[in-house]
């Protein structure tokens, strides 16, 4: 049976900048492109926005259309019009919760205008270093480490010790419980 109707969503909120970096030889695929319907960035993991912020990117196709008064559903262009009119503010909404403060899209933007695409992909490449530096460092000391080659993160097991033991918890499995 055949599926015609699919949402493919990537969620790239810490990656997805760095990733979206590289070449397009050199990465895994999850844009477009590659099928997904919608795509998600954070701007306060790795941009540092100081406040939780995101964008979320949807294939225009995928877009929700709603009838705004106009000649049904388009604007004077004969384009397609998306989001709800809000009369306080005399225009479309078109955002995923309704309004919100332009501070967080700002530094945002602030970030992604001081580091520049160089800027970027040198900070994402010293992120990989670093977490294929401390993988290594782990695995040296003994430590079982594990990370993805174009990851900025790092798995790793479970500290001994340094107070967390294991404990029953209400849901009947064996947790660890920092004390």
């Amino acid at each position: 049976m055949p599926v015609e109707l699919r949402w493919v969503h990537a969620d790239a909120a810490l990656a997805g900048i760095p990733l979206g970096l590289l070449d397009p030889a050199d990465r895994p695929g999850f844009d477009f492109g590659d099928g997904a319907t919608s795509i998600v960035v954070s701007g306060h993991k790795f941009l540092g926005v100081p406040a939780p912020c995101a964008v979320l990117i949807v294939r225009d196709s995928a877009r929700p259309r709603h009838h705004t008064g106009h000649d049904a559903g388009h604007g004077p262009g004969g384009d397609a019009v998306y989001g709800r009119h809000i009369d306080y503010v005399g225009s479309l909404d078109t955002t995923v919760s309704g309004s919100r403060s332009g501070h967080m899209a700002l530094m945002a933007w602030w970030a992604l205008q001081t580091w520049g695409l160089d800027g970027l992909r040198r900070r994402a490449e010293q992120a990989r270093e670093l977490a294929a530096a401390t993988t290594q460092r782990l695995d040296d000391i003994g430590w079982r480490a594990w990370r993805h080659p174009l990851a900025l993160t790092v798995v790793l097991d479970q500290p001994p010790g340094f107070g967390i033991t294991r404990s029953r918890t209400g849901n009947g499995r064996n947790t660890p419980v920092l004390s």
